[in-house]
């Protein structure tokens, strides 16, 4: 349960940024919050992370549904572990924020820009960090990251 409860979260917190950022401002209008390095920048990606691949719409939903699906069935095979299971199901809740937006509106919506990285959104933070996370995890602590019982 906590764990959908998660992914909820995530999704309400991901679509409700991109709402109010997309009802707010125009495409490319920009806000700076931190001179030269930090701004609110709306910009449509139809591509992948870094606008790689771009126009390639197809290709990332059905490759999202695949990954979420491959998430979710890693997620509640190691439910018992709670930190593995929680970790999964929030970017899971990440990849999903996304998705719905290339289902619905061809792009994904982003606005955090980081003036010395990219330009991501609220999604893109729980995928990345919720990758890093399981990848240090399996490197230097597997057994207990994969412990199903």
């Amino acid at each position: 349960m906590m764990g959908l409860l998660l992914v909820f979260g995530v999704l309400v917190l991901d679509l409700g940024s991109k709402y109010w950022v997309s009802a707010a401002m125009n495409v490319y209008d920009s806000i700076t919050l931190i001179p030269g390095i930090l701004n609110i920048t709306f910009v449509h990606n139809t591509g992948a992370a870094f606008s790689l691949l771009e126009g390639r719409l197809m290709l990332f939903q059905v490759f999202t549904i695949l990954a979420v699906m491959g998430l979710i069935y890693f997620a509640f095979s190691l439910r018992k572990n709670r930190f593995s299971y929680l970790v999964i199901m929030a970017t899971v809740g990440g990849a999903l924020g996304n998705l719905y937006d290339r289902v619905r509106l061809g792009y994904v919506r982003d606005f955090i820009d980081v003036k010395f990285f990219a330009v991501f959104n609220i999604a893109d933070i729980f995928i990345v960090l919720g990758m890093i996370t399981m990848a240090i995890g399996l490197l230097f602590f597997e057994e207990k990251m994969v412990r199903r019982s």
